[in-house]
């Protein structure tokens, strides 16, 4: 369960850097 939910975190924070990477493309 724990390494679920550490996946389940990892896999968050990727979606949330690769949202501010395509914000930050559309913004330059």
């Amino acid at each position: 369960m724990i390494i679920n939910k550490n996946q389940q975190n990892f896999n968050f924070a990727w979606g949330v850097v690769l949202l501010v990477v395509r914000t930050a493309n559309l913004l330059s």
